[in-house]
């Protein structure tokens, strides 16, 4: 959240700010993917971190432009993966 804070505060406009912001979550779900490698039911382990993320980027007050740009943003993206790829696992 620091690097995103960084961007935020940056005078980049807001698609740009945006833009960055949601490359070092992709970075970071990267992350969580690499780290389930020969986990069993690898599937359900990194849905389950998605779902756990969702829950921490859940917005309550998004006022600022941490708030607009950064966690709205990031919580948007990883919901509709969330709902996505539920569907696709029959939990939706």
């Amino acid at each position: 959240m620091d690097a995103c804070s960084v961007i935020v505060a940056s005078d980049l406009p807001d698609e740009a700010r945006k833009a960055a912001c949601l490359s070092l979550l992709r970075d970071h779900v990267g992350r969580i993917a690499l780290s389930r490698y020969g986990c069993s039911d690898v599937q359900l382990r990194f849905y389950a971190d998605m779902l756990v993320l969702r829950q921490d980027l859940t917005p309550v007050i998004a006022h600022d432009d941490f708030g607009r740009l950064a966690i709205v943003t990031m919580y948007r993206w990883v919901d509709d993966w969330v709902r996505t790829h539920g569907v696709h696992r029959g939990a939706m």
